[in-house]
């Protein structure tokens, strides 16, 4: 009977340790979303959030650098070009102009899908990302 009790005990501590709390291992790996509802993508140790306006009349392009965690670091001494590239080969650079915590410009022709390379420059050291958008289309 001892025994019994003593494998019902074991069997009931083993139970019992296997259901810890998985919590904060799930808070760490939690997916965080862009905070200005664009689309990420890395560029070094930066992450670089774009959001197409293809309805605003200047601005189309809106772009936040951010860090890790994809809170917005906007790095001093910090330059942003831009260069669309369209199916039928055309390439336009473009440098960003920088505001308080973002990059912005114009795009030439929304309605075409087009590739957008970055090149963020950082205290003289360089960090390329690009992103593909699908355009307006017809």
């Amino acid at each position: 009977m001892k025994f019994l009790f003593f494998i019902n005990l074991f069997f009931a501590c083993s139970f019992l340790q296997a259901q810890h709390d998985h919590s904060s291992e799930e808070s760490e790996h939690k997916k965080v979303d862009p905070p200005h509802g664009g689309v990420v993508v890395e560029a070094g140790k930066y992450h670089i959030e774009l959001k197409l306006d293809p309805l605003a009349s200047e601005e189309k392009l809106l772009v936040w650098i951010l860090d890790s965690r994809y809170k917005v670091r906007h790095p001093k001494n910090s330059t942003l070009l831009v260069k669309f590239k369209y199916k039928n080969g055309e390439v336009i650079e473009t440098n960003m102009t920088s505001s308080s915590d973002r990059f912005h410009c114009n795009v030439p022709d929304v309605s075409l899908p087009f590739n957008a390379f970055l090149i963020l420059t950082v205290n003289n050291k360089t960090y390329e990302a690009s992103c593909y958008f699908k355009g307006l289309g017809k």
